[in-house]
């Protein structure tokens, strides 16, 4: 495989990117600080250490209409968005949701506010926590 997945709100250009032509020096770090990552010293940690979690809300699929609201459900396709419906968001943007039921464990980033069902369960971290680490906490 060598394409990248990207979520579907992410720059068409992003999509076209092939693995085979990045190049990366690791001689040279992209921070101003010297960051050495020592897998030895890590270890297993509690989710709910590091993040609060909040379930989603039930609704049947009869209420539901036609909006403008991210709907997230428990599926490995389309960042777990099913849809668009009328109800309000439920969740803040900037989230990890996580499939607990059907897709079990699938994790996407939600950078917009969204209305998650009662099968995903809404990671709000504890912590200062930016769009590029959201998306490497949802690998």
């Amino acid at each position: 495989m060598d394409r990248l997945l990207v979520p579907a709100a992410m720059p068409k250009e992003f999509a076209d990117i092939s693995l085979t032509n990045i190049i990366v020096d690791f001689s040279k770090s992209i921070s101003k600080d010297d960051i050495r990552l020592n897998a030895k010293s890590w270890e297993k940690i509690r989710l709910d250490k590091i993040f609060e979690i909040k379930k989603g809300t039930r609704i049947l699929n009869r209420d539901m209409q036609p909006g403008a609201t991210p709907c997230i459900r428990a599926t490995a396709l389309n960042n777990g968005i099913i849809d668009h419906i009328a109800h309000p968001p439920n969740h803040s943007g900037n989230k990890i949701t996580v499939s607990y039921n059907g897709s079990i464990g699938e994790a996407f980033y939600q950078q917009r506010d969204h209305f998650s069902l009662d099968d995903i369960n809404v990671l709000y971290p504890k912590f200062n926590l930016n769009n590029i680490l959201h998306f490497l906490f949802a690998l």
